[in-house]
């Protein structure tokens, strides 16, 4: 059984350190890089770099569209998708690498294999895999839009969610899927463990709030 409490604990206030404005409200969680430099998009396709130090803008980058999802960053370059259907390489500096256009709106966050592949999902369940220099490598499609990130383990397979959960190879070919109840989807993205083993822990009820 459980015992009473023997005290209260208390929460302390927390310390605002600073405040950074945006042209739009944000979605996306910020991310962060190897200097601690914090990088974020918001609705109005604004994507910023912000200074750890002082809250400062260090630059500002502008795509076509909403930004939804987190960057992702390796080394130097940092990785985003908008809903102009743009998958961006920008440098730490702000300055634009490439872009690849899809067709078809990104939601979701990049994910970033271990050669450097970037592969992302879009609302038409397309997975991409992507060079580090922008070249498409492949394509596979899936049976329903992908909001949730690409998950890369660690024997290079890529699981990605959908109207089932998808296995990937680093080719583009399919090991397995797990399928959903059917009418239903899943939408947050895969965790796998050091064993390759994967697990999911939110469905959405296509139509639910």
């Amino acid at each position: 059984a459980w015992g009473r409490p023997r005290g209260v604990w208390v929460m302390p206030e927390p310390i605002l350190r600073g405040v950074f404005p945006t042209s739009d409200p944000i979605v996306a969680s910020p991310s962060l890089d190897l200097h601690g430099n914090i990088y974020v998009g918001d609705e109005g396709g604004y994507f910023y770099s912000i200074s750890p130090v002082n809250g400062d803008q260090r630059w500002v980058f502008k795509a076509k569209d909403a930004i939804y999802g987190a960057a992702a960053i390796a080394g130097d370059r940092v990785y985003f998708g908008s809903l102009d259907s743009n998958l961006y390489c920008l440098d730490t500096t702000g300055k634009q690498r490439w872009s690849l256009y899809f067709g078809e709106e990104i939601y979701c966050t990049p994910a970033i294999g271990a050669d450097g592949t970037i592969y992302v999902g879009t609302d038409k369940g397309t997975l991409a895999a992507v060079a580090p220099n922008g070249k498409r490598k492949w394509n596979y499609k899936t049976g329903d839009d992908i909001a949730g990130s690409p998950t890369v383990g660690p024997k290079g397979h890529v699981y990605v969610t959908s109207d089932s959960v998808y296995c990937v190879d680093a080719r583009g070919r399919r090991r397995w899927a797990f399928g959903a109840p059917e009418g239903d989807y899943f939408f947050a993205s895969a965790v796998v463990d050091e064993g390759g083993w994967w697990g999911i822990l939110v469905r959405v009820r296509r139509g639910s709030a």
